[in-house]
């Protein structure tokens, strides 16, 4: 039997001939073009469920996608990303829909199988011709097989990273990141992030103090019978009338007797976390070596109870220097947010992502990871010079801040840390980042995201 496949159509004749549908006719094509569009590495460890919190890394510059699943790469597959003029946006995002059988409302209904939406603006992962090459409208296309594997292995709220170039979470630990508060056993106490800041105002207080120096809770010197009772009431606690009056003793305790107590496991009911008790006087401002701290930088917040509604789910943090606050959504809602000091606020933080994967010890340790994610926005257009200027000399620009040194400048008041201790769970995670809340980051349904270009 003799075929001519001269043209396009006796091409599907032979295929249909030979017993391939189709779609294999499409897959073969694909691999044609770029022999490695179809590989997918994956590694033991990839099992029907995870084993922990997932993160997902693209690689714009290497067409790669990354599957981790607590702090392991398991599994890694061939992409195609945005072409120029549909660029796929770099920088930090949560999985915040998913839809096996999706169809583009965009680009004339399209199909797009196993969508994983990461932003509203319509930026997804989903099943999709992959060429290993810059192919897409800025969606993130993943080989069929590796895309239908996928998508029962990721939910709601997971972290998905695109970088010009390859990331790897690593194992990370810091004072400063949030675990449970224990209840001290001695006398002796911490000093309370307000105490630290105005130390390092006064000059008693080293830099590398500062940094190391994670808050703890402090318990009042015994005095009537009434005062014993309140310093044994826990001061984030459910909120029943007896612990409502106890909370009531302990703010209308004197500045010389600062209590507070150790947070218990998350209650079925509303909780409310309150700091040490402290005067309300204002405290000066940190010292800067370049600019003068903003007015949100100047001051940490008067104490005032966190409550924290009844109710269970996905846990993230954004800590914006921009705002000179931390923010906090559960099951993307809103929970609460609260000013934060930032010292030497001309120097950038960066963009970082802290991600809890392991919680022991009734959360008084935690096993975080970070990914530092670079800038990817192109450097400014330089302006043509007229005949006879001479060009200016190029100001250097600050450098970002590693991970560790970024939490070093932060401090977070003492009752967020209490609150914050009984929600952290696997899967909690933390994002610090010069900006605010951008346009993606208050639609109604979504997550903290970050672009990076």
């Amino acid at each position: 039997m003799i075929f001519n496949i001269s043209g396009p159509v006796s091409r599907m004749a032979l295929a249909l001939a030979l017993g391939l549908s189709a779609t294999s006719l499409a897959e073969a094509r694909s691999r044609r073009a770029h022999p490695v569009a179809a590989a997918e590495t994956t590694m033991p460890q990839w099992g029907a469920q995870p084993t922990g919190p997932v993160i997902i890394v693209v690689s714009i510059a290497d067409q790669r996608l990354t599957l981790y699943d607590n702090g392991v790469a398991v599994a890694k597959t061939v992409v195609s990303t945005g072409v120029p003029g549909h660029l796929t946006p770099r920088g930090i995002f949560t999985i915040i829909q998913k839809d096996r059988n999706h169809h583009s409302n965009i680009y004339s209904n399209a199909p797009m199988p196993y969508m994983q939406r990461i932003t509203w603006s319509g930026v997804a992962l989903h099943e999709g011709h992959v060429t290993g090459r810059q192919a897409s409208h800025g969606c993130i296309r993943m080989p069929q097989a590796f895309a239908a594997r996928l998508w029962p292995y990721t939910k709601m709220g997971m972290r998905v990273i695109v970088s010009n170039t390859d990331l790897k979470p690593e194992d990370f630990a810091h004072p400063n990141l949030f675990a449970a508060v224990a209840r001290p056993s001695t006398a002796s106490v911490a000093p309370t992030s307000r105490q630290r800041f105005a130390q390092a105002d006064n000059g008693s207080a080293s830099d590398a103090s500062l940094a190391s120096a994670a808050p703890e809770p402090r318990t009042a010197p015994k005095t009537t019978d009434a005062r014993e009772a309140a310093a044994e009431t826990p001061a984030l606690t459910v909120e029943t009338a007896e612990a409502s009056a106890a909370i009531a003793a302990l703010a209308d305790a004197p500045a010389s007797t600062p209590v507070v107590a150790a947070a218990p496991a998350p209650a079925a009911e509303p909780v409310v976390a309150t700091s040490p008790v402290e005067p309300a006087a204002e405290v000066a401002a940190l010292p800067s070596s370049e600019t003068a701290p903003t007015v949100e930088q100047r001051v940490l917040p008067t104490p005032q109870p966190i409550v924290i509604p009844p109710g269970s789910g996905h846990i993230t943090m954004f800590i914006s220097k921009k705002a000179g606050k931390l923010f906090v959504r559960r099951n993307f809602t809103p929970l609460f947010e609260t000013p934060v000091v930032i010292r030497d606020p001309a120097k950038p933080l960066g963009a970082h992502v802290f991600t809890a994967m392991e919680v022991k010890d009734a959360g008084a340790n935690v096993r975080w990871t970070s990914v530092d994610v670079p800038d990817a926005s192109p450097p400014a257009p330089q302006r043509r010079l007229r005949k006879g200027e001479v060009a200016a000399e190029p100001v250097a620009e600050p450098a970002p801040s590693t991970a560790a040194e970024a939490l070093d400048r932060i401090i977070v008041p003492d009752e967020a840390r209490i609150a914050l201790a009984a929600l952290i769970q696997p899967g909690a995670s933390l994002v610090v980042s010069d900006q605010g809340l951008g346009r993606e980051t208050t639609a109604k349904g979504t997550d903290f995201i970050v672009l990076t270009r």
